[in-house]
Order: structure tokens, then C-alpha cells, then sequence
């Protein structure tokens, strides 16, 4: 049986990977997954694969990667700055 795991336990054990996950708890500000349950690996199936069975899956399992965006973190970074500096 697959185990629970923190979001920071599954980056560790599946670094630069996507995943697909399943009994997710989210955190508070409910778009960080605080932990859930693995059920998928890239190094088992594709990315397109595992985005296959999140989008079939009506909402129960969630395609997600382990590593840092650029593009994302770097909206996140300007987007700071700009609220920062107004």
C-alpha cells in the first residue's frame, strides 16, 4: 500500500520528476500540497502519461513536478517586487 507523504518528503524521494498524486490534504492557502499519496513516477510512465490519468481521473488524482519552474518562479519574483514597490 502506497504511503502518505509530506510535499517535502516527495520532492526529496523523487527529485525533477513528474508525479501523480492522490489524497492530496492542501495546505491553508489551499494551493500547496501539504501531503499526499504517490501512485505514479516519470521514471514508470511519461509526463504525458501521468497528466493522462490526472485529467481522466475527474479530480482525484493530480499531476504535479518536483522541481523548481523558471518561468513560474520568475513571475513569482517579479510580481513581489512590483507589489513590494508600490
Amino acid at each position: 500500500m502506497p504511503e502518505r507523504l509530506t510535499w517535502e518528503q516527495i520532492v526529496t524521494k523523487y527529485p525533477h520528476q513528474h508525479i501523480a498524486v492522490t489524497d492530496v490534504k492542501w495546505k491553508r492557502n489551499m494551493s500547496t500540497i501539504e501531503s499526499a499519496v504517490v501512485v505514479a513516477v516519470e521514471t514508470e510512465m511519461s509526463s504525458q502519461e501521468i497528466t493522462g490519468m490526472a485529467v481522466s481521473s475527474h479530480g482525484r488524482i493530480y499531476s504535479e513536478y518536483t522541481g523548481e519552474d523558471p518561468i513560474l518562479d520568475g513571475l513569482g519574483r517579479s510580481v513581489c517586487t512590483t507589489i513590494n514597490e508600490i
